[in-house]
């Protein structure tokens, strides 16, 4: 997502609750740090992924093809997508529509500070491909 990973998270996968395991975690949650991707999904086709439990960015992630390669790569590729990844704690879904409002509208009150707010220009549209596919050679 291009998040920085600095927000509380889980993962549910089938009837297993994957997290950080941070302060008053559930007595059942498994710490995501034990697990691969791989093991984790097993043969679940969907799962849950709850990004930062205060703006509550919710992910249904569905598993298309999962499959080992003996030799070549040995990390996930992504090959598609669109859209750039909401700013870290922008509130959520909600929080992201009125930024990405004030943002059109430059005789916003709130334009130039939201503006400052996430660095500059920002555009929705935006992805990297490349930067994704760096970012995921640490994901093991």
């Amino acid at each position: 997502m291009g998040w920085e990973n600095c927000h509380l998270h889980a993962f549910e996968i089938g009837d297993e609750r994957y997290g950080m395991q941070f302060d008053d975690y559930p007595e059942d949650e498994l710490d995501e740090e034990a697990f691969t991707v791989v093991t984790a999904i097993g043969a679940s086709e969907r799962f849950t992924y709850d990004y930062d439990f205060g703006d509550s960015w919710v992910h249904e992630v569905t598993v298309h093809r999962v499959w080992r390669m003996a030799k070549g790569l040995k990390f996930g590729v992504c090959v598609d997508s669109a859209n750039a990844c909401p700013p870290e704690d922008v509130g959520g879904s909600w929080g992201y529509e009125n930024l990405l409002s004030v943002l059109a509208d430059p005789s916003h009150e709130e334009h130039q500070h939201l503006s400052e707010w996430v660095g500059g220009p920002f555009d929705a549209a935006e992805f990297d491909l490349a930067l994704v596919n760096a970012r995921l050679q640490s994901v093991r």
